[in-house]
């Protein structure tokens, strides 16, 4: 995966089998941001997420 992070972990993240370690939520947020996706906390207009403008992206570190 671009994020690289394992499929089986991602699948097993989304079907509550387990929690994220924070290294593995690290690169998929930078990811997700490298495509133009931010994840927006509570308290700033979310929980949500938002698509960023060209100029807001940053490459994903990999």
């Amino acid at each position: 995966m671009r994020a690289g992070v394992s499929r089986s972990t991602v699948r097993d993240f989304e079907k509550g089998r387990h929690v994220l370690h924070r290294s593995s939520e690290d690169l998929l947020v930078a990811a997700l941001r490298s495509a133009g996706v931010e994840l927006m906390p509570a308290g700033e207009g979310g929980p949500g997420v938002r698509l960023l403008t060209h100029a807001e992206t940053k490459p994903c570190a990999t």
